[in-house]
């Protein structure tokens, strides 16, 4: 069977990416798997000359693509929205329009959310009952510390203590501590 090379070159100095390096900029690895550079000098080239349309690929707030991560900020990517919010977040890296869309996108941040939401985290008795299992839990309880984070940030004191509450329900809940 012939073997496929993923390491096709664009048209030098065009710009242009192929498929695979456009997925390593943007996720952090070619969807298929192995490398789509020849080197990282190649690499950060391809992230300079496409920064910009890169960048414009953002579909929710906070989330940066990987090359963003390894070029500008010089840390691995963040995996996920939660930690991508988080990183930039204490690089103070979020504009306004940035954090008032993401307070309009992610449930947990909104100023304005009813204090029903998410009240059933609040007991370990409402939390068990939910029958969640440990990454379930685990997943939670990042989202809560990021909340705690965020609010904590935009000065909500009582929004913050109500996400440290639950935060520390689902850890009781789930038997880990934190």
């Amino acid at each position: 069977m012939p073997r496929i090379n993923r390491r096709l070159r664009a048209q030098e100095g065009s710009g242009r990416l192929t498929q695979p390096q456009h997925e390593q900029l943007l996720y952090g690895d070619p969807l298929g798997g192995g490398h789509a550079f020849e080197n990282p000098r190649e690499e950060a080239t391809a992230w300079r000359a496409n920064r910009s349309e890169l960048l414009a690929e953002r579909h929710m707030p906070g989330m940066r693509p990987a090359g963003y991560f390894r070029f500008e900020l010089k840390c691995d990517p963040a995996p996920g929205w939660r930690a991508q919010i988080e990183e930039l977040l204490k690089r103070e890296l979020l504009d306004e329009a940035e954090i008032l869309w993401a307070e309009d996108t992610y449930h947990c941040l909104d100023p304005n959310q009813p204090a029903e939401l998410c009240k059933t985290f609040e007991t370990v008795e409402g939390i068990r009952q939910l029958k969640l299992g440990a990454d379930g839990l685990k997943s939670i309880a990042r989202e809560f510390d990021l909340a705690l984070l965020w609010h904590t940030w935009r000065g909500r004191a009582e929004l913050a203590e109500r996400y440290r509450t639950r935060a520390a329900a689902v850890r009781e809940a789930s038997g880990v501590t934190a």
